[in-house]
């Protein structure tokens, strides 16, 4: 059950701010303490560059999605693949920190939203800091 929630993560982490759907119902403490796992597994997989790491993290469902940061959506396990791959092979170092996050529930999911800021390398680049909300 944890898997179902990663997908909305990742769109908080990487594709910038998401539309929420409004709800009053509070999620369970174990629910928020599957996803913050979630969450420092996703920003350790990082860390360490380490697509494997990050793709255990996602469902194995063929309706697998992953929306990058510029938009482009990316569907099937093999492709999601790639895009980590080419993602992780650009950098010398990535380490993400979050600043703040809340978890809704949605549906049988559950969609996180918040800011996170980024202190990544790029090879051959100076380092920078990226802020995502």
């Amino acid at each position: 059950m944890q898997k179902r929630f990663l997908l909305m993560l990742l769109s908080l982490f990487l594709a910038g701010t998401l539309a929420v759907a409004q709800t009053t119902n509070t999620l369970p403490s174990d629910v928020v303490a599957a996803n913050k796992e979630l969450d420092h597994q996703l920003l350790e997989g990082h860390r360490l560059l380490d697509r494997d790491k990050v793709m255990a993290l996602f469902t194995s469902s063929p309706d697998i999605f992953f929306i990058a940061p510029g938009g482009e959506l990316h569907r099937g396990f093999d492709e999601v693949r790639q895009t980590w791959k080419e993602f992780f092979a650009s950098l010398q170092s990535i380490h993400g920190e979050i600043d703040h996050v809340k978890y809704l529930p949605a549906g049988d999911g559950v969609i996180a939203f918040g800011q996170v800021t980024y202190h990544r390398q790029l090879k051959g680049s100076n380092p920078e800091q990226r802020v995502v909300a």
